[in-house]
């Protein structure tokens, strides 16, 4: 009797270890993370010394904070004109998200483009 209860927990307990994942895909990267699809629209000095980051995000539009956490294990260390510095708790290399203006010429105004650069910066916050 004491045979049966074990076979009907071994079969009660593998379903329960496996898990729901495609063993065909590979695994997620933990610095794969969606700031490519960010744009830094601008950076604001607040009252109280505080800066503010204006991103547009796929979702709509996104304020990032000093300190903040965005995204899972990633952190805003620094918020300064036109740029926005993004570190990783993973080991990942950092990310500025980077507003850089075009121009049109003419007077024509053309939408600004965004640099994403992976790497370190300094203290004085130069990348």
């Amino acid at each position: 009797m004491k045979r049966w209860r074990w076979m009907v927990l071994l079969v009660l307990n593998v379903p329960l270890q496996a898990t729901l994942r495609d063993p065909f895909q590979a695994l997620p990267d933990p610095c794969a993370v969606p700031f490519h699809t960010w744009r830094l629209h601008a950076t604001v000095q607040g009252n109280g010394g505080r800066a503010v980051a204006i991103v547009a995000v796929p979702e709509g539009w996104r304020r990032l904070y000093h300190g903040e956490t965005p995204w899972p294990d990633w952190q805003v260390t620094e918020i300064v004109e036109r740029r926005v510095y993004l570190k990783s708790q993973a080991r990942c290399p950092a990310i500025v998200l980077e507003r850089e203006p075009q121009g049109g010429g003419y007077g024509r105004k053309e939408p600004d483009a965004v640099r994403i650069s992976l790497g370190r910066h300094g203290a004085g916050g130069s990348p």
